[in-house]
């Protein structure tokens, strides 16, 4: 996915979207909140931690929205300049997209905010959750109740609600400029035999794949592990890969969290299939079974690490955990972690 080359060349023009100035974006920050932040910015730059760009990742580390906010604080603005100045160029699940809501101009406004800082500090915007429906068969079955309780019956029903929620969710990506989301097939359908399921599946991923080529967007199928999200379809990334192979689309790859697949699986095996790791568009890293930082639990860093080197993997890293320790302190170990791995390539 190059994604960077289609933010660069197209996103300004193309999307149309409403400017907002660059003297906005790199002015916010003027409240007491944010001079508190700017003062535990410094202090976590007097820890030597500073990377700049004199100690750039090398690997395209995504930061999601809530890490790193003790030191780096909450103001987007103040929040992406800290992150800059450590070395990172790529962010993750910039905003929680929810493609039945109908958003306010406040939202919007910070939808807009959002995109245009990315912009400007030079980040690469990796995916979003978006389509992530975790307990309706939306793609595996034939009738669903929604969690709003609207019923939706058969093939053509079930493909409106899919292009509904897809242009919910490219409006809130365009302003965002991010070029990728998260998708799911929601959970299993128990009336439906396995091969029927897993066939609905498939065909409305495809539909789902050509509504994306025509728009220039990614969906990411993640698959999740069963203790957290009991019945959910898309249950490992083996199985995953395989219907986003019958997809057959650039537009369609897997999104390989490490710390659910490990969960489900006990292991992260898949990753030695080359049927899996060709349909891989992005990871999220996170140790389990804390689902904290890397160091944190039973994952092989190490080992996992050097098999991304070996695959020359140069895609988005999402940063999907909580972390060990609260405050600053966390938020400076979490960066540790990451200078880390960093060395191990």
């Amino acid at each position: 996915m190059r994604r960077r080359k289609f933010i660069s060349a197209g996103l300004r023009a193309g999307f149309g979207l409403a400017a907002i100035s660059v003297a906005g974006c790199a002015s916010a920050g003027n409240s007491k909140k944010d001079q508190n932040a700017s003062k535990r910015r410094e202090n976590a730059q007097d820890s030597n931690l500073k990377g700049g760009a004199s100690n750039r990742f090398k690997m395209k580390f995504a930061p999601r929205q809530w890490l790193f906010r003790n030191v780096a604080g909450k103001d987007e603005a103040g929040r992406m300049r800290w992150l800059k100045e450590q070395g990172f160029y790529a962010l993750e699940g910039a905003f929680f997209i929810q493609p039945m809501k109908k958003y306010s101009s406040e939202e919007i406004d910070r939808q807009l905010k959002i995109g245009e800082c990315a912009a400007e500090f030079g980040f690469e915007m990796g995916g979003c959750s978006a389509m992530n429906e975790k307990d309706s068969p939306i793609m595996s079955g034939e009738k669903f109740k929604m969690p709003d309780g609207k019923v939706v019956l058969g093939r053509s029903a079930i493909r409106d609600l899919l292009v509904e929620q897809m242009e919910a969710t490219f409006a809130v990506l365009r302003r965002l400029r991010s070029c990728a989301f998260i998708i799911g097939a929601g959970s299993k359908d128990p009336s439906l035999p396995d091969e029927k399921q897993f066939e609905n599946v498939v065909e409305n991923l495809k539909f789902c794949a050509r509504h994306c080529e025509r728009n220039g967007f990614t969906m990411l199928i993640e698959p999740l592990n069963t203790s957290s999200h009991p019945n959910i379809y898309f249950d490992n990334a083996t199985l995953g890969a395989k219907a986003s192979a019958l997809v057959g689309s650039k537009n369609c790859r897997i999104l390989f969290d490490i710390f659910h697949e490990h969960m489900q699986t006990g292991s992260l095996k898949s990753l030695e299939n080359p049927d899996v790791w060709s349909q891989i568009g992005a990871f999220h890293f996170s140790d389990s079974p804390t689902r904290q930082e890397p160091f944190t639990g039973k994952i092989d860093y190490r080992r996992l690490m050097g098999l991304l080197k070996r695959n020359n993997w140069s895609g988005i890293i999402g940063l999907e955990h909580g972390q060990s320790l609260k405050g600053a302190k966390g938020d400076l170990k979490v960066l540790e972690a990451y200078r880390k791995l960093d060395a191990m390539i």
